[in-house]
């Protein structure tokens, strides 16, 4: 058996020298190896992946790339814009039922805080976040616009992309979208 411990040489009272110098077990054509066949060391790396050394360390490192930026601040004619937006899905989701009937689809750019007490950005700045689906409420009281689960508060509204149901290409809209009921000239106050 070789006389060195990896690289180093063994030193001389080295309390284990017999046992080292026996070496590992082996076992070929017994009923242990049928039983427990020897796993490759790639394979052997795999039980120990998910086990990491810094918890949440990935998420952490994640947060810090995220980019954030300051609310824009609106101008009075995209306020006005998205007042008359607001006025034409409120006609069109009045009631739950009137909602289901009308199916107005929306796209709706909004900007999202930071809320990670780590971060620099905490409570300063934020991301702006784009949700797509069926417009459910438009609560002038609480207001915040409802699209599907996701309650959006009008302050933090960018941008809304009302997309129509019955046409085959969905159609994105800048303006405000004009149905055949007209338009309601109720203000929301979007600030």
């Amino acid at each position: 058996m070789n006389e060195n411990i990896g690289y180093l040489p063994m030193p001389e009272d080295f309390a284990y020298r017999e046992i080292y110098q026996i070496g590992k077990s082996t076992h070929t054509g017994d009923y242990f190896s049928l039983k427990h066949p020897h796993m490759p060391s790639y394979k052997r790396a795999k039980l120990f992946a998910p086990f990491a050394a810094l918890r949440g360390f990935d998420k952490e490192i994640s947060a810090k790339e995220i980019h954030y930026t300051v609310k824009k601040i609106k101008d009075e004619e995209s306020l006005r814009q998205m007042n008359e937006q607001l006025n034409a899905l409120k006609e069109k989701t009045a009631t739950r039922k009137k909602a289901y009937q009308n199916h107005v689809t929306a796209s709706v750019s909004f900007f999202v805080i930071c809320d990670d007490p780590h971060n620099d950005s905490y409570r300063k700045e934020g991301t702006y976040q784009t949700v797509t689906g069926m417009v459910l409420l438009v609560d002038e009281h609480e207001q915040f616009l409802q699209i599907d689960d996701q309650k959006i508060p009008f302050a933090d509204i960018d941008t809304i992309h009302i997309i129509k149901k019955d046409t085959e290409s969905s159609v994105s809209f800048h303006n405000p979208l004009s149905f055949k009921d007209g338009s309601v000239s109720k203000s929301y106050g979007v600030a």
